[in-house]
């Protein structure tokens, strides 16, 4: 299927207005940064202490271990979990439902087509995990295929993704 300029622009466009807009939930950071605090805590605490000559209180002891799992298990708990934002998945999915209803608009066909290559990828920090499997989604789309392959050559040859369900 070969794509008029009209088409081509609207694509491109689409790509950067759905690129500005996407902002992961990405709580990575903060975990991490709960899990070295609790553990340089943990370690720096009971140091400090005989350094300092502090005395505590009774059960300050007991208060301590319990801020450290906290900051450390909700740490982990943290770095683990997205939240408040639609999941790269569920966006795949929709896409992939929108696309094979019939009479869909050009509009929606782009915009879906656009978020099924845009969440094909989930990239968080250093790491960048396949969101779903081409080679399932593929037979799903049937005959709105044809739209997403050519889609994907115009973004592709723009620079603007990767390769997705082509080689």
């Amino acid at each position: 299927m070969d794509l008029d300029t009209t088409e081509r622009f609207a694509l491109l466009e689409e790509w950067d207005r759905r690129k500005a807009a996407w902002k992961p939930n990405d709580l990575e950071g903060a975990g991490c940064l709960m899990m070295l605090a609790g553990e340089v805590l943990l370690i720096a605490t009971p140091k400090l202490i005989g350094v300092l000559k502090l005395s505590l209180p009774k059960g300050a002891g007991i208060a301590l271990l319990a801020l450290y799992v906290v900051l450390i298990v909700g740490g982990f708990i943290v770095k683990q979990v997205r939240i408040l934002k639609e999941a790269p998945a569920d966006i795949a999915e929709r896409a992939v439902a929108a696309l094979t209803t019939t009479g869909v608009d050009d509009e929606t066909r782009r915009r879906e087509t656009v978020a099924l290559l845009f969440h094909a990828v989930d990239q968080r920090g250093m790491r960048i995990d396949r969101v779903y499997d081409p080679a399932v989604i593929a037979p799903r789309l049937g005959p709105a295929m044809d739209y997403v392959l050519a889609a994907e050559e115009v973004l592709v040859a723009e620079k603007k993704c990767g390769r997705v369900f082509t080689t």
